[in-house]
């Protein structure tokens, strides 16, 4: 790469040179060059990586003393080798080094985290670490914990923590050194994300004799808006965890049931607008007390016990819950329409109603994504008709019950051999029975195109018609009904993805 100030150019079509052969925008303001050079670190999702670079960036400016492996290269390296002056800008601008990533324990690169720290100066940080095979090898071991001893001493100035690891000894280094008697408060952390993929999951922590009652940062993160704990074990009852008044997320996974945390965490979060919970707590043996919930939007359960669910339901009161994603059971279903029963139930509220029965707290949904539900056609049922204000439907019919598909198209009951066992109590002779009358939005996975131009023809024809489809694609597709569902709807498109386990959209 050349010196921008005085570079010889070739005189491509690509490459004109410059009158003076000088870099006009390097006449812009060095405040403005810096904005630019942020924004597209900011493109690269806030985490540059930092492993394998094989270029020490302190060296020369010459060329020949500059030849970098680009690919592998952040953003804010990169372009300090393109001239002295845009070196000189990134140097001395602190914002471009707040992002720290390091996804290679084999290869820790000590200095490059070093300096990160040092261009900082005084900035919030945001760190990543990513590592760990199956065995634990002794330079991995020690490049964390030497990781670890130039992270914490700057634990003050942590923005976001994200820590992911694939044995729990990893983590519960992690976890000691952010839990001695001298580790400051947290006092700028927002968003701490602990994800432990060990497959032993509690074997390896009681075997390991992980379980010890550690009082991380200090017992202080006020600040906290995000916090995901996968298969990652803590002292449940400290101050930050139950009294946490700024947490807008929080994402539980896999937890052994004995370990689980108490609904009490939820109690000292009342500004909380996503709760997931995915085969971990909250587990309590009682049903009290009520767990207010007034700003929670979504509400996510997956591989959940049904007795379990229902008896948290019972106790959640989400007055104002927009979105609602459930998925149980894709390999060794069990029965949930117990738990349907319990969500088309009156919903709990924190002051009994003046106006009779409360509706339930599926009336309220604007969004419901359904990957896997294993109930009775009659629970599918119950569960439609309640849904009249849902305008987004997702949908996997590859591990769903036929008939939650058949139901999203109108359909006429046949009295004359008696009631329809399927129909309505309330459906008349003759009359049409229309299940999600504010559908609009229905993103599908598993379901064949030709059978979509029949279901948007058959809404359409009820009044009640849908503007979008948004499907993954499923085998063959065939151009005519493609070139149709796009002509009579107002958004139509097929999404390429190999993954059709999931339906995150």
């Amino acid at each position: 790469m050349r010196n921008c100030g005085g570079a010889q150019h070739s005189s491509t079509p690509q490459n004109v040179p410059l009158e003076g052969g000088r870099c006009q925008i390097n006449q812009l303001p060095q405040e403005i060059l810096s904005i630019i050079f942020k924004y597209n670190i900011d493109l690269d999702n806030g985490y540059p990586q930092l492993e394998g670079l094989v270029e020490q960036d302190q060296g020369s400016d010459d060329d020949e003393a500059s030849v970098v492996a680009s690919e592998i290269l952040a953003f804010q390296i990169l372009i300090s080798h393109v001239c002295r002056l845009w070196r000189n800008i990134v140097l001395d601008t602190p914002s471009l080094w707040t992002n720290i990533s390091v996804t290679n324990m084999a290869c820790l690169p000590y200095e490059r985290v070093a300096a990160y720290l040092e261009r900082s100066k005084s900035l919030p940080l945001d760190i990543c670490i990513a590592g760990g095979v199956a065995r634990l090898p002794s330079d991995e071991a020690d490049n964390l914990e030497a990781l670890l001893a130039l992270l914490v001493p700057h634990l003050s100035r942590w923005a976001s923590i994200h820590v992911t690891v694939r044995r729990y000894d990893y983590m519960h280094a992690f976890i000691k050194v952010v839990s001695g008697p001298s580790v400051p408060p947290a006092t700028q952390l927002e968003d701490l994300r602990l994800i432990c993929k060990s497959k032993s999951r509690s074997a390896a922590i009681l075997e390991g004799d992980f379980l010890f009652d550690p009082t991380l940062f200090g017992g202080s993160a006020p600040l906290l808006r995000t916090l995901v704990l996968h298969a990652v074990y803590i002292n449940w009852s400290q101050a930050w965890v139950q009294s946490a008044p700024n947490l807008q997320t929080l994402h539980l996974a896999h937890h052994e049931r004995d370990l689980r945390p108490t609904s009490a965490i939820l109690l000292g979060a009342p500004n909380l607008r996503i709760l997931k919970i995915e085969e971990s707590g909250l587990w309590d043996e009682t049903e009290e007390p009520l767990l207010h919930l007034p700003n929670l939007l979504e509400l996510e359960f997956r591989d959940q016990v049904p007795q379990d669910l229902t008896r948290l339901l019972r106790r959640l009161c989400t007055p104002v819950l927009k979105t609602l994603t459930l998925h149980f059971g894709a390999v060794s279903p069990q029965d949930y329409s117990d738990f349907v029963t319990q969500l088309v139930g009156p919903a709990t509220q924190v002051m009994p109603s003046s106006i009779g029965q409360p509706c339930s707290l599926l009336r309220s949904l604007e969004t419901l994504n359904i990957e896997s539900l294993p109930c009775s056609p009659d629970s599918a049922e119950m569960l439609y008709r309640e849904l009249v204000n849902l305008k987004v439907l997702k949908i996997s019919r590859s591990y769903m019950p036929l008939f939650f598909w058949h139901l999203l198209s109108p359909w006429q009951p046949d009295t004359s051999e008696g009631m329809d066992f399927f129909a309505p109590r309330e459906a008349q002779a003759g009359s049409i029975v229309i299940f999600l009358p504010s559908l609009k939005d229905l993103f599908l996975s598993g379901v064949p195109i030709f059978e979509l131009p029949t279901l948007v023809i058959e809404r359409r024809d009820a009044g009640v018609p849908l503007r979008s489809i948004s499907m993954k694609q499923y085998y063959g597709t065939n151009r005519n009904d493609e070139v149709w569902l796009r002509d009579n709807l107002e958004k139509f498109e097929i999404i390429e993805n190999n993954n059709e386990k999931s339906i995150e959209w």
